[in-house]
C-alpha cells in the first residue's frame, strides 16, 4: 500500500485490490463457514432450511393429490364405460335365456355426463364403449343379430338367436 498527505484528510493509504477478490462476487467457502458461526448467519441458514423442506412437503402432498385425483377421475370414466356396455350385455343375458318369441325395448342415452360416446357391436359377439378416450369391451355370452342405437332398441328371440333392431 502506498500512502498520501493530504493537507485536508491527513495521511491517507491507498491499497491495490488483490487479484482474487472481485467485485460483487459470492463468498467464498470459509466466509460462507464464517456465516454460520454468527448468531444472525445461522438463523437465516435455519429458516432456509425449514422453508426449502416445507415447501418439498408442499411439493409432495400436491403431486399425491393431483395423482389420487386423477386415479379417481379415471375410475369413474371406466365405470361409466362398464355400465353402458352392461346395459346392452343384461338385456342379452336375459333375452338369451328365454323361450322364443320373447321381445322387449331398452334404451340407450345419446349423452353421459354431457359428454357424447361410441356404441358398437361387433360380430355380434362384443359390446364396444368408448367414452373419455377409454374403450370398454365386454364379449356377450350368445351371438346377437343386428345393431344397437342410440334412444330406443328392441330385443327379441326368435329361431334360438337374439335379434336387436332386426
Amino acid at each position: 500500500a502506498s500512502g498520501i498527505h493530504c493537507a485536508d484528510y491527513g495521511d491517507v493509504s491507498i491499497e491495490k485490490p488483490r487479484s482474487k477478490e472481485r467485485v460483487g462476487a459470492a463468498p467464498n467457502v470459509k466466509e460462507a463457514f464464517f456465516l454460520f458461526r454468527t448468531a444472525k448467519g445461522q438463523s437465516a441458514f435455519e429458516f432456509l432450511l425449514i422453508v426449502a423442506f416445507l415447501t418439498l412437503v408442499f411439493v409432495s402432498l400436491f403431486s399425491l393429490v393431483n395423482s389420487r385425483l386423477a386415479d379417481e377421475t379415471q375410475g369413474r370414466v371406466e365405470a361409466t364405460a362398464a355400465d353402458i356396455a352392461g346395459l346392452v350385455v343384461d338385456q342379452v343375458v336375459l333375452a338369451a335365456g328365454l323361450n322364443d318369441g320373447y321381445s322387449s325395448t331398452f334404451t340407450i342415452p345419446e349423452v353421459i355426463n354431457g359428454q357424447s360416446y361410441s356404441l358398437d357391436l361387433v360380430d355380434g359377439r362384443e359390446v364396444v364403449v368408448v367414452y373419455k378416450d377409454y374403450e370398454h369391451v365386454v364379449f356377450l355370452p350368445a351371438n346377437v343379430t343386428g345393431n344397437v342405437t342410440f334412444g330406443e332398441n328392441a330385443i327379441g328371440k326368435r329361431d334360438g338367436r337374439v335379434h336387436i333392431n332386426s
